[in-house]
This record gives structure tokens, C-alpha cells and sequence, in this order.
């Protein structure tokens, strides 16, 4: 592992070498929620040259280092931690998400798995009394699947209940997906052969029951692009037509540049429509480093030939001239309404990133320089989801620079879909 930091003298938090571990530690989380993460790495590295063997500062280093991009470093500090002590599963579950966005799944899909063993997670444990399904299916066996995360991990990994019935069926078994009750009427539409359950609504006994992010571990080998297997192609959502109450006749509101985008039920055909997200839940780990206001995106509500609907849930800073369609919908299947009638979705990274990408729209995902591990380390596509199209921020680059490449792409849309000359 390279040098952690440098001594700068009188600029450096003093630490006291009375100061327990978890005193240590709670000081480095203090800086790492104002976004000071080289502070905290300094505090743990200063630690570690007093207590050079102690595993939870190992892990906390691992963390800062993480925060601080240096991915390489942070899986070799969870290493040490490991070797320190051996099995802590919170530590497998930071290692693990290294891991996979590193791309060695077959290291990092059973180390993710260890998140049930962690405090942190036994509590979101459902049906802990009931057994883990292992692999197997026989006659008569009745598997549930459910979501364990955020709507957006339900609507990614949800892709696999519905193969996944279709290869019990061949054994005489049957799947049942559990999902939280806004993802239920949109589910239950894209695949009506599949029983969806809405959380706390599920009847009958089941035999087994698997949280759906620990399929990969289970069932698939990997694929293409060093993923697990993708068993449904994108679009793996649908809606049936839409009746006479649809929702789709949201208003769009123009670029501020005008060039004839209009309000109204619709937009002016030869503007593209596109929809915004710029936040995401509050109470997310790393919403700090994901969430924008809504004037980071003013160089893309200037541009010409754009109207524009906001996709965002609760939004705190909406722009007064902002359309809010959101205001409309009760579910996932009446976002997707809206949705279907887009041309792309810019957002960060968010269940309706995952919801329009699901459904076959073009994506263009903002993304922070450290970002979540689905998305890998670098590049602008993912297997994922091939119609979605990364934007990273790199490292010394201001989010002006991230909006000036989609400001270029949105250009280059508008020309591809015929909406400009």
C-alpha cells in the first residue's frame, strides 16, 4: 500500500495517544459526513502508527480510502483488517463491493453475502426463522424472492424472477416475488405469469425464501462483461396501452432557451422531451456524494430545442417553472407512465434511473468519482443496462465539466431522433 498522507504540521487534527479505537473512529466518521475524507484518513493513518495491529482501524481506513478513490488501497486496508480478524463480516461486505466494481465477481458476490452476519444488517433480515434457499429446487417447492434494499436495487435485480420461474416450472416449483407495495402494480404488469406480492401482503407458506441481491451467488455463473448472468434483455419492463386515464398527458416545460418547445398537455413534437432527477434519498450512505440542487443543471435547462418534466420525488429546490410530474403519480407503474413517453432521462443515480433504464429508455446516469460498485470504475456503458450511458465526474473535475459532456450528448440525441437538422 502506497503512503497514506503526509505530515503538514499545525494543520493536522490533534490526536492524543490516550484516545481509544472507537474514539478515533467516530472523529474520522465526524470529518467523513462533512465530506473531509482526507482528514479522516489522516486521523486513522495517525492511529494505526500507534496501533498498527488493530482491525477496526484497518477497516475504518479502508472506508476513508474508499471515499478518497483509491479503491486498490481501501481493498488491501479491508485485507489487513480481515487478516487481523478473520470472518468480521461488515469488513467481507466493504471488501465485497470492491470487488465487484472491480469486476471479480467470483470474489466479490459470497463476500457481499456475508452482510447477513453483520449487526448492520441482520435487522433487515425478512423471515429470519424460515431457511435460506441454497441452490436447489425439487417438486412442489414454493420459493419466495423478495427486495431487501432500495426501490432501485428491487427494480434491477428483480429481472430474475421471472426466468428463474420459468426454470422452476420444469421442476414443478413456482417463484413468488415480494417487493415494497409502490414497485407491485408495475411488476405484476411486465410479467402477469409471475405472482407479486406486495411487503407484509404475502399469502401461503413458502418453502425457502432468498433476498434478491444474493441471486448471482446462487444461480448463473457469470456472463458477458464479467457480470452474473443476465437473463432478461432490456427492455424487462412493459406497461399494456394506456387507457383514457393515463397519465402520460403530464405538461413538459421548454428550455429556457425557448426555441418553441411549449406548455400543455404535449410538447411540441420536434423538441426532445426528456425528464430530471437530481436527488436521492436523503438517508442513503453516500446521498452526500450522489445528490445535486437543481442549479448544477441549469447549463442543460438552457439549452435550445428541449422541453423538460421533473421526474424528482419530493423535491426540495424544484424550479418554479419546472413541471412536477411526479405530484401525479401513486406508483412505479404511473411514473413509468411518464416515462414511456420521454425521449431520455438524465438523472443521477436513483430508482428512476433504474425504472427508465428497465424499460428500454436512454439513460444518461451522473455519476460521482466514487461511485456505487454497479458501475464499475470507468468507462460509459454497463452491462447492466446497455441503453444507459455513464457520465463520470473525474477526479479534480467540478460537475460543470460532467454537464458540458451531457449538454454535447443531448445535442447529439436530438440530431439522431430526428428532432433537429
Amino acid at each position: 500500500m502506497q503512503q497514506l498522507h503526509k505530515r503538514t504540521g499545525a494543520q493536522e487534527p490533534a490526536l492524543a495517544k490516550a484516545l481509544t479505537p472507537d474514539t478515533i473512529l467516530a472523529q474520522a466518521q465526524a470529518s467523513l459526513s462533512q465530506g473531509r475524507s482526507a482528514q479522516a484518513l489522516q486521523i486513522i493513518t495517525e492511529a494505526l502508527q500507534q496501533t498498527p495491529d488493530h482491525p477496526a482501524l484497518w477497516a475504518g481506513l479502508g472506508v476513508a480510502l474508499r471515499f478518497e478513490a483509491r479503491l486498490d488501497d481501501a481493498a488491501d486496508a479491508f485485507e489487513k483488517a480481515l487478516q487481523l480478524q478473520p470472518g468480521r463480516a461488515d469488513v467481507q461486505v466493504h471488501l465485497g463491493m470492491i470487488r465487484l466494481a472491480q469486476g471479480r465477481q467470483d470474489e466479490g458476490w459470497p463476500l457481499y453475502q456475508a452482510r447477513w452476519r453483520s449487526p448492520h444488517w441482520t435487522e433487515r433480515l425478512r423471515y429470519p426463522a424460515q431457511a435460506l434457499w441454497q441452490g436447489r429446487v425439487s417438486a412442489g417447492m414454493r420459493l419466495l424472492l423478495w427486495g431487501e434494499q432500495g426501490f432501485g436495487d428491487s427494480l434491477q435485480f428483480a429481472r430474475y424472477a421471472p426466468w428463474l420461474q420459468q426454470e422452476f416450472k420444469a421442476h414443478g416449483a413456482t417463484v413468488v416475488l415480494e417487493v415494497p407495495k409502490p414497485l407491485q402494480h408495475l411488476l405484476q404488469q411486465s410479467w402477469p405469469a409471475l405472482e407479486v406480492a406486495a411487503a407484509g401482503e404475502l399469502h401461503g407458506h413458502f418453502d425457502a425464501h432468498l433476498p434478491l441481491m444474493d441471486l448471482p451467488n446462487r444461480w448463473g455463473g457469470v456472463g458477458p462483461g464479467l457480470l452474473p448472468y443476465l437473463p432478461m434483455p432490456v427492455p424487462y419492463l412493459s406497461l399494456p396501452p394506456a387507457g383514457s386515464a393515463s397519465i402520460v398527458g403530464s405538461q413538459y416545460a421548454p428550455s429556457r432557451a425557448g426555441s418553441g418547445g411549449g406548455t400543455g398537455a404535449h410538447a411540441n413534437a420536434s423538441v426532445l422531451k426528456v425528464g430530471v432527477v437530481w436527488q436521492g434519498r436523503p438517508t442513503h450512505p453516500d446521498d452526500r456524494l450522489r445528490s445535486l440542487s437543481a442549479a448544477t443543471l441549469q447549463p442543460l435547462f438552457d439549452l435550445p430545442g428541449l422541453s423538460w418534466v421533473s421526474l424528482q420525488k419530493d423535491a426540495k429546490d424544484l424550479p418554479a417553472w419546472l413541471p412536477d410530474s411526479m405530484a401525479l403519480c401513486a406508483d412505479f407503474s404511473e411514473t413509468a407512465r411518464v416515462v414511456q413517453a420521454l425521449d431520455v432521462v438524465v438523472s443521477i443515480d436513483s430508482a428512476v434511473a433504474h425504472l427508465a433504464a428497465a424499460l428500454g429508455k436512454p439513460v444518461f446516469l451522473l455519476l460521482p468519482q466514487v461511485a456505487d460498485w454497479r458501475w464499475g470504475l470507468s468507462g460509459e456503458r454497463t452491462p447492466w443496462y446497455p441503453n444507459v450511458h455513464l457520465f463520470r465526474r473525474g477526479a479534480g473535475d467540478s460537475w460543470a465539466v460532467v454537464m458540458a459532456r451531457v449538454a454535447q450528448a443531448l445535442a447529439d440525441l436530438r440530431r439522431r431522433v430526428g428532432h433537429a437538422p
